[in-house]
């Protein structure tokens, strides 16, 4: 695990980091980043600097190039939301990986439909209260 902070937000939050990809990242000390002047991509033109938005988004659509998916690094969050939600079937637990702070965002991020989660959340309190 290793605790970032988002820039977007200022929030931390933990991420699971494989440990292949940790020791090629090589920025992990006890879980954290050594200090803010490490990053784990790494410009190749400016030493001690981290590449920027334009520079990831070019290596993610030159990654995508011939496999006819338009991507960007939103759709790529979008996806991961997506799976997350159906692999659990648990809108909680996309937000705790978006790190949002009021789970109608998360709704509304993922284009569902709020008040069909409330039923189905209502559901399944039924189940659960009827099985005790």
């Amino acid at each position: 695990m290793m605790n970032v902070r988002e820039r977007k937000t200022g929030k931390n939050k933990c991420v699971a980091v494989s440990e292949g990809l940790a020791k090629r990242l090589d920025v992990l000390k006890h879980g954290y980043l050594a200090s803010p002047s490490e990053y784990a991509f790494l410009s190749t033109r400016k030493p001690h600097a981290h590449i920027n938005r334009s520079t990831y988004h070019r290596h993610l659509k030159n990654a995508a190039r011939g496999t006819q998916i338009e991507c960007s690094a939103h759709s790529t969050r979008k996806l991961y939301a997506h799976n997350i939600y159906d692999e659990h079937k648990n809108i909680y637990e996309v937000q705790k990986a978006l790190n949002h702070k009021y789970i109608t965002t998360t709704a509304v991020y993922m284009g569902l439909d709020i008040m069909q989660l409330i039923r189905d959340a209502m559901q399944h309190s039924n189940i659960i209260t009827e099985k005790n």
